[in-house]
């Protein structure tokens, strides 16, 4: 009966009032460490007049993450195929810390490389 009625509720009761966001020039191991504190899988991405421009979220890191793990020249990977090695934690943690220790300084990824940009919205009272 409560998911009934969750799933008839409009959105607005359930949005979350403040919501943490991120320029598209942050890097993204700084991306990785708002989700972290914030406890969240993902976060809008605003330009510098705070109009959403893109959204990152988890499956965009591991996408990035994998685009840096293949070897040059290699193929991309299958279509859907990214979303499997999110489960992957130990791949993850391994792709992760590639990304954001062994990386020389200046040749970090920002949001803004990451970040999906097409968008679907829906009104609060949906």
């Amino acid at each position: 009966m409560r998911l009934q009625h969750a799933l008839a509720s409009p959105i607005r009761e359930h949005m979350k009032p403040d919501v943490a966001t991120v320029a598209e020039s942050v890097p993204v191991s700084e991306a990785a460490r708002l989700l972290l504190v914030n406890r969240i899988s993902g976060m809008p991405v605003v330009d510098a007049s705070g109009v959403v421009v893109g959204v990152v979220t988890l499956t965009d890191f591991v996408s990035a993450l994998r685009r840096r793990a293949q070897p040059a020249g290699a193929a991309d990977a299958p279509e859907g195929e990214d979303e499997h090695a999110f489960y992957d934690s130990v791949r993850l943690v391994e792709l992760m810390q590639d990304m954001l220790y062994t990386a020389p300084r200046g040749s970090e990824l920002t949001v803004g490389d990451i970040m999906s940009r097409r968008l679907l919205t829906v009104g609060e009272e949906a």
